[in-house]
């Protein structure tokens, strides 16, 4: 936004000065304007009756001239310089920087081989320096990548709108917004999708979170039941041994006294089906610590 107030207040101010010249004086004018280093936009200028009327006398070149900074690029130049002034090296630096204008607007990642080509820049160290003074200039962004040697376009300044184009402008303008609320109703889908995985990921852990702590307390409960029956220390050592099966014809001996197994094995195999109700493979690991742990 910035540069094109700079423009607009810039074209103003020359155009004020263009109205009141003729013929040498115009020409002169127009030379000058092609070589201003600030100024990007020339299609004002060619709208003035004064240089109209320039179309028409021995200076119609300059109009011509005029007309290329408007519409054209150095290619341009090049093929049809026999019918044109001679250019000074700020009017080909100007018009060799409108032209990367007009292609980084077509194209969003632009080679060096191709850039070097069209505009008749011998190196790549030539090239990187252009590019990095139009970058400093404001009429282009992005990034030069010496890897994969091409200039990635992230903006271009506008230039100006050749009579005749402004209906396929349009055109393109009504695609790209169709485009857009396109892509729009794909993201918002998107958004939608992932709110609703949310929010079942949400549930699922409710319902485990609900799952775990009535493991809690019925954990708690049996915990409550053994200790009346002087087992617990027998139920912690079984646990944390992984018994599976226990003799039902043996006693187990532990610091509480003599345990009857079947009991105890009741006991173990209730802490177990517990945790695997939960499909959850550490569950029984967590309850047998937080048991161990007198944490329960």
């Amino acid at each position: 936004m910035e540069l094109e107030k700079q423009q607009a207040d810039l074209v103003q101010e020359l155009t004020k000065r263009a109205e009141s010249l003729h013929d040498s004086s115009l020409a002169n004018f127009i030379l000058e304007a092609t070589s201003h280093p600030s100024l990007y936009s020339f299609s004002d200028f060619l709208a003035l009756p004064n240089v109209i009327q320039l179309g028409e006398t021995e200076y119609s070149v300059y109009v011509s001239l005029l007309r290329l900074f408007a519409y054209g690029t150095w290619h341009d130049y090049r093929r049809y310089s026999a019918g044109l002034p001679k250019l000074s090296e700020h009017q080909i630096l100007k018009l060799k920087q409108l032209s990367l204008i007009t292609f980084a607007g077509l194209n969003k990642t632009l080679s060096y081989y191709g850039l070097m080509k069209e505009l008749e820049l011998p190196s790549v160290r030539e090239l990187e320096d252009f590019l990095i003074e139009c970058i400093y200039l404001g009429i282009v962004k992005g990034k030069l990548n010496q890897f994969k040697r091409c200039f990635k376009v992230e903006f271009a300044a506008g230039r100006d709108v050749m009579p005749g184009q402004l209906p396929s402008m349009i055109e393109s303008a009504e695609t790209w917004f169709a485009t857009s609320d396109d892509l729009l109703s794909l993201v918002q889908e998107k958004i939608d999708l992932v709110d609703m995985e949310s929010q079942l990921e949400k549930n699922h852990q409710m319902e485990f979170k609900d799952k775990i702590e009535n493991l809690i307390k019925h954990v708690s409960a049996v915990k409550s039941s053994l200790q009346r029956d002087n087992i617990w220390t027998s139920v912690y050592s079984c646990i944390e041994s992984d018994i599976a099966t226990i003799d039902g014809e043996e006693l187990v001996q532990t610091q509480e006294g003599v345990v009857p197994p079947v009991k105890l094995a009741f006991c173990v195999y209730q802490f177990k089906s517990l945790a695997y109700e939960l499909q959850f493979s550490d569950c029984f690991t967590l309850v047998t610590q937080k048991l161990t742990n007198h944490e329960w």
